[in-house]
Parts: C-alpha cells; structure tokens; sequence
C-alpha cells in the first residue's frame, strides 16, 4: 500500500499553500485553508468525491476579497487524516464539520456553506442538522438527488465490493493509475480545465489512500434518506446548474429545486461539471450575488 500524501512533498506546491494549517479535532486532522479578512462574513467551501481544497485554488481569492474564506480537505481525502466509515457517510462528515467549526472557535453567527457536487449535499445536510450555522447554502452542480435510472440502484452494491473486497479494490486502484485514466475522468465532466487542475487531479488520482477513502465514501453515500429531508429544508438555498455537466446531469438541481421551499435555481447554458474551474471569475459573481442580499 503506498503512503499518504505528504504535506512536504506532494503539498510543496498545492494551490494557496501559504493559507493552508493543520486542525486536529477529535481522531481527524483537518487540512484546512483560511484567506480574507478575518471578523468579515465566513464561507465554507465544500469540495465533491474525490477532489480537494484545491479545486477552488482560483475562486477562493476571488470570494476572499471581501469574505473571511474556509476550505477544508473533506474527512479521508487529500491531506486530511484519520477518517473512520462514520466519517465518511453524509451525516458523518456534517457532523464532523460541525466539530471543526466549534473548534475554530467561530463568532455565534450563521455562515455561508458553499459545496460543489457532493459537498453541496453535505452543506445541505449540514442546514438540516444544525440549521444556527448554515445562513445560506449555495450547490454547485450538486449531486443531490439519485440520478440514472435503474443503472443507479446497482451503483452503492457496487461501490460496497469494491471497498470491501481487496482484488476488486486493487483492480479499482491499478484502473486509477493506468495512463489515460484521468484524462477520460476530466473529460466525461464536460469540463476543459488548466494543466496545473489536471495535475492535482492526477496526484490524487495515484494516491492509494485518498482512493481508498473515495471507495468507502461511495460505498456508504446514501441520496435517498437525505432527498426526503429535502422539503424540511428552512434556508436560503440557491442552486447553480451548468448545461453541459457530464457527473451530474443539470435536472438532478432542477428537481432539488422544485422539494427544497424557497430555493432559487439558476441554470447556466454552458459549462461542465467543474464550471467553477474553467471560470471562476463568473462563478465567483454569480455567487456573490446569491448571498449579497443579507450582507
């Protein structure tokens, strides 16, 4: 089994690196990155299965500008530590973040939780559960709902041989580390990003641990108890959408919309699954503008 990611080695040129600390809580340490003005309005961002902090390496410091910003390795990928299955489960990682918070000793104020792809049904879940530090939610091509069709009932059995099983999850791991392999990832989101994203990803993609993670995260990702939560939701969310998103198709937001009371949903006619990488600029806007109205 090949070794963590090093913070010395594999993290000496990760994106915001001079923003990045360690936070131990209870059995994690968190990799955590904090930019922007401290005592201004706090965003979390949440990344999806698989990826890192640094997916928002270019929208983060947009967002910082005039926002105390917060993005964390989610509990067994990248540089954070320690993750147990509970962890791993969607209930499990809000409720670890909801540790990380108290421990960052944050002001009693609400925030702004922002996830892309499965880190949006994170901060959704996190409104659920602790609705007193979830202000606004903002998804992100979110994988919130069960999507595929018939296909999708024999995703989680599979997710669970993989993880379970050591031939079918080395088969998964030497897939992950054949030439190509990232390069198909990348390009069924529907997304073009830069070769540095492209890089990170690869880095990730070659670590056995942070794919071990990743098998038992998907294994343990239960989308249908937290969608019929969906219409108990009181908060503000806004829902961004992109047209050309391979992962997640765009009408798994629309349907989110139409159960969650209140929400807004804003589809975008370009863009892939990583949207907010290919321009962040535009996205770093229209996220904004979602939470501008209670600033």
């Amino acid at each position: 089994m090949s070794e963590a990611l090093s913070w010395n080695r594999d993290g000496a040129d990760w994106p915001l690196r001079e923003h990045s600390r360690f936070i131990t809580q209870g059995h994690l340490q968190w990799h955590v990155q904090r930019l922007g003005p401290a005592g201004s309005h706090r965003i979390w961002l949440l990344h999806g299965t698989g990826a890192s902090t640094h997916t928002w390496r270019d929208l983060a410091p947009i967002l910082a500008q005039h926002h105390d910003v917060v993005a964390v390795d989610l509990p067994g990928h990248a540089f954070t530590r320690g993750a147990v299955d509970e962890d791993l489960t969607l209930p499990g990682m809000a409720r670890a973040l909801i540790e990380l918070h108290e421990a960052l000793q944050t002001p009693a104020q609400a925030h702004t939780w922002i996830g892309h792809s499965a880190g949006a049904a994170v901060a959704l879940q996190l409104m659920q559960l602790k609705p007193a530090i979830v202000r606004d939610a903002v998804s992100l091509n979110g994988a919130l709902l069960p999507w595929g069709g018939p296909a999708a009932s024999l995703f989680m059995p599979l997710a669970r041989a993989l993880a379970t099983n050591p031939w079918t999850t080395r088969l998964f791991l030497w897939n992950a580390r054949r030439p190509g392999t990232v390069d198909a990832l990348l390009r069924d989101t529907g997304s073009t990003i830069d070769d540095r994203g492209h890089r990170l990803y690869e880095r990730l993609a070659h670590n056995e641990p942070h794919l071990r993670a990743v098998l038992r995260m998907m294994a343990q990702w239960e989308l249908e108890p937290f969608a019929r939560e969906l219409p108990q939701l009181r908060g503000r969310v806004t829902l961004i959408s992109s047209a050309h998103d391979g992962t997640v198709p765009p009408s798994v937001s629309a349907r989110a919309a139409a159960l969650i009371p209140g929400s807004r949903l804003i589809p975008l006619p370009r863009w892939g699954h990583l949207g907010h990488e290919e321009a962040p600029a535009e996205w770093a806007s229209l996220i904004l503008q979602a939470i501008t109205p209670m600033d």
